[in-house]
């Protein structure tokens, strides 16, 4: 449900504009106990530019949906359920000094009846290139870590956990506090691994640990690694083997892309009993091309950005690794 929100959200976002709403002052350290009638219910902030805060929305009267609007009132943040039990949990990085609004409503239907907002200062966990952090839980809901990044940059992302009963999940965000990466459980054994991402910008990017099953609390020791790679091109007609299922269930890779342009994309994958799919992630909404059981697809899209453009490529149906061949080229 919160991966949906960022394309509705910024869509809808300028609709605040014309919205007369009383708002109400809350600062770091604030817990706010109050009653939405049916109506959105605002707060404004002061926010220093690069400073972390972490804002949690508790109801159990209705869904909770949280934005952030900035001083033009668009959605720039925002988050439904990653606080569990349908809760919101939203970690955000100001982008510059300002007056910055907090609107608490309901993903589905109004928001009516009491919740609990609290606004803090976030202090993330810092994380350097190739080097492990190991963290310790203690039953924390969620946990937040960043690192520098390059515009340009490729970075794999792990959490590797001692306990293989602890279920977590990784997501990454850009120094605008986009979500630009998302896994549950495409490392081995079933721990979650971001891969081969392409860092969109410099700054500071935010890493966030959750629980993989809402409403649980993480605990034990995890050790999380940030590594630089290569990142794997098929530009000018090149032809990539990936090898799925034994570091990764799935791999990156990217093409430079002209908009209007129709490319056919192949895979055909060693595997007797696996099906290749990939996802084209151009414009708003993936291209997904699926085998369907088969071990080989091709499909023929058309690009709708300029620049550089991913593909994930993962395998169903397979439980040993298995090679992909993967290929792009103009269609005629």
């Amino acid at each position: 449900m919160k991966r949906l929100s960022w394309v509705v959200l910024f869509t809808l976002g300028c609709l605040w504009t014309s919205m007369a709403v009383a708002q109400t002052a809350i600062n770091p350290g604030d817990v706010i106990e109050d009653t939405a009638n049916g109506e959105a219910v605002l707060y404004t902030f002061s926010a220093t530019a690069g400073m972390n805060y972490l804002i949690k929305l508790e109801s159990d009267d209705f869904d909770p949906l949280v934005e952030i609007l900035n001083s033009d009132e668009d959605v720039i943040a925002s988050d439904d359920d990653s606080g569990g039990f349908f809760n919101a949990l939203l970690s955000f990085t100001a982008p510059t000094d300002g007056i910055y609004t907090i609107v608490v409503t309901s993903w589905s239907g109004s928001p009516a009846g009491v919740y609990t907002l609290s606004l803090s200062e976030l202090a993330l966990i810092p994380l350097v290139y190739d080097d492990v952090r190991t963290v310790e839980l203690n039953g924390a809901e969620a946990m937040f870590f960043g690192f520098d990044g390059v515009e340009g940059e490729f970075v794999t992302i792990t959490a590797d956990s001692a306990d293989d009963a602890l279920d977590t999940e990784l997501a990454l965000f850009s120094p605008n506090g986009e979500e630009i990466a998302f896994d549950d459980d495409g490392g081995p054994s079933l721990e979650p691994a971001i891969v081969s991402v392409r860092l969109p910008m410099t700054g500071v990017y935010q890493v966030v640990l959750s629980p993989g099953i809402s409403g649980t609390e993480l605990n034990g020791t995890v050790d999380v690694l940030v590594t630089p790679v290569d990142g794997l091109l098929l530009d000018d007609g090149q032809q990539i083997t990936l090898t799925l299922g034994e570091a990764f269930d799935y791999q990156m890779v990217y093409f430079t892309a002209q908009s209007g342009t129709q490319y056919q994309l192949s895979l055909i994958s060693s595997s007797e009993s696996g099906s290749p799919t990939a996802t084209v992630n151009d414009g708003t909404f993936g291209k997904r091309l699926n085998a369907d059981g088969f071990t080989s697809v091709s499909g023929v899209f058309t690009a709708e950005t300029d620049g550089i453009v991913a593909i994930r490529v993962e395998q169903y149906l397979s439980f040993q690794p298995a090679e992909i061949i993967v290929s792009l080229i103009e269609a005629e």
